[in-house]
């Protein structure tokens, strides 16, 4: 009986510490970024929090790479990081025929008037296209998930329509989109250009100290 408490109390006091960490950073996010804005902290939540979060209809996402991406604003895409397998009709025979795809971009079709996003979308590269954002949408964490809630971007890319980039942090992470903030293999290379700098002199072990410093929150 006494272990049964116990595990009650740790799994009460962890939903607990749970709500209250995702309070927190709804008022801090609320009060540094304004109303209708969505951190990176936040979506890790879970599915009821996550309702909360949907319920905001945000206007802008601040996202891991510590930059504000907002309605309106213009993103740029990268390179498709799948491959996709299709079969092509070579005379008689049917050879398959591998090509580049976005994981992260689904096209969104309307029939009879009828919206329906998530429909594959199996573009060429689109690399420096621009996608610019008209929506921005919370979507809860699917049933038995480790993952939070994600963020979801709708937006116009040139000579393809609506798409949706689906977990838009993904899409940072697989380089699909062009991150406007500091990602982690740019602070890489920036750390590692600093060392160079202090090898060659160029700077001082205090100057490149205060570097990693800045730098190692994104790397790790």
């Amino acid at each position: 009986m006494y272990l049964d408490k116990e595990i009650f109390n740790s799994k009460t006091y962890n939903k607990v510490k749970t709500n209250v960490l995702f309070f927190l950073s709804f008022v801090l996010g609320q009060s540094v970024f304004g109303q209708g804005v969505v951190t990176y902290e936040m979506l890790k939540c879970d599915k009821a929090q996550a309702k909360v979060l949907k319920q905001m209809q945000p206007t802008a996402y601040h996202a891991s790479d510590k930059f504000v991406y907002k309605i309106g604003d213009t993103i740029v895409l990268g390179s498709p990081s799948s491959s996709h397998t299709t079969a092509v009709a070579s005379g008689n025979v049917a050879v398959a025929s591998s090509q580049k795809n976005y994981s992260t971009i689904v096209s969104d079709a309307s029939i009879a008037g009828t919206l329906f996003t998530g429909v594959p979308l199996y573009m060429a590269d689109r690399s420096g296209e621009y996608f610019i954002i008209t929506n921005l949408k919370v979507k809860l964490p699917r049933k038995h998930s480790v993952d939070g809630a994600t963020i979801n971007l709708r937006g116009n890319v040139r000579g393809v329509g609506s798409v949706t980039i689906e977990n838009f942090e993904k899409a940072i992470a697989y380089g699909e989109v062009r991150s406007k903030g500091m990602t982690k293999d740019r602070a890489i290379m920036l750390l590692k250009e600093a060392k160079e700098h202090l090898d060659l002199e160029l700077m001082t072990q205090e100057e490149y100290n205060k570097r990693k410093e800045e730098l190692l929150p994104f790397i790790k």
